[in-house]
């Protein structure tokens, strides 16, 4: 198995699973970001973690085809991107994250919608990956 490969069933599986969560659970995944507002230092851990991940995911899969896998790709390059904007403007994102977080503005569908899109793309990926 190339490590393109296994990065593809790696986020392939992880968007389907996290993309579930986020749809049945909606309301507890609103609950938790509410609860990390609280805390001033998550934006470094967190910066940390999509840097982490972000690098590794996009130099390990630099894969620029017409081809669905792409998809990881960028992933790996936004992750990238939002772990630099996190430790560098650590409350850029967060503030624009806030703005349709009120509770309100009912975040828990926001939450169930991104779910029901991140599954699709996890659930294409994972047919692309595993069965083609």
């Amino acid at each position: 198995m190339t490590v393109e490969l296994l990065i593809e069933r790696v986020i392939a599986v992880g968007l389907l699973v996290m993309g579930l969560s986020h749809f049945f659970r909606a309301q507890m995944w609103a609950d938790l970001f509410a609860d990390w507002r609280r805390n001033r230092f998550l934006p470094f851990y967190l910066g940390w973690l999509y840097l982490q991940v972000g690098t590794v995911i996009a130099f390990g899969h630099n894969v620029w085809a017409w081809d669905l896998v792409v998809v990881v790709t960028l992933l790996g390059w936004a992750w990238t991107l939002k772990g630099i904007l996190y430790l560098l403007w650590p409350n850029l994102l967060t503030r624009l994250a806030e703005r349709g977080m009120a509770p309100e503005q009912h975040p828990e569908r926001k939450f169930a919608f991104a779910g029901a899109l991140m599954a699709v793309i996890g659930a294409l990926l994972v047919w692309r990956v595993f069965v083609k």
